[in-house]
């Protein structure tokens, strides 16, 4: 391609794409992300886009869920919903997450800057800060689906919709209450 990539509208083009089987696949366990990981990548191969690579080392130096092999692009994916544990957010319980969480004038919910040392396993905050880490690559995005209301409204549900991880956000609601989030990291 000659034109420079604008990977938010790949990643938009893959889930309309997708958007009638993700229901379905949100119902199941253990396999979403990685599902919409395979399709993301496919969606790039099909429509002539740079080969997006997945769960690898980008670069062979930072293990990400996608990326480009000439480190234009490297991606999070993380797939939470009403029902998921708080610890997903942050590591921690969601009172310990919301009182650390500060709060725009627009309503939406940012993570305040923390310690560099804390150690955050498996949850957005720690995808994030490894994004932030990582040098060398020219586009790095979180993505972020969110599965609402399968249960009822919960806490959890709404500090998803409220989250901001970035200025620079791009957002789609699909089909069956689904709500996509995209963010460019720094």
């Amino acid at each position: 391609m000659n034109a420079p990539m604008v990977w938010p509208e790949v990643f938009l083009g893959a889930f309309a794409a997708i958007s009638e089987r993700m229901a379905q696949v949100l119902e199941l366990s253990d396999c979403r992300e990685h599902w919409i990981q395979a399709e993301l990548s496919l969606y790039a191969w099909q429509q002539g886009y740079p080969d997006i690579w997945t769960g690898g080392n980008a670069g062979g130096r930072t293990k990400v869920d996608l990326y480009t092999e000439d480190l234009d692009m490297a991606a999070e994916v993380k797939c939470l919903g009403d029902v998921s544990f708080a610890k997903c957010l942050m590591g921690k319980g969601m009172g310990e997450t919301r009182s650390v969480l500060r709060e725009d004038g627009d309503g939406r919910l940012w993570f305040p800057q923390v310690d560099p040392d804390e150690s955050v396993e498996w949850s957005v905050f720690a995808d994030l800060r490894r994004l932030q880490r990582m040098v060398g690559v020219r586009n790095k995005f979180l993505v972020l689906v969110i599965a609402r209301n399968y249960v009822a409204k919960t806490e959890m549900g709404e500090t998803l919709q409220r989250l901001r991880l970035s200025e620079e956000e791009w957002s789609v609601e699909l089909e069956k209450n689904v709500t996509v989030r995209i963010w460019r990291i720094e």
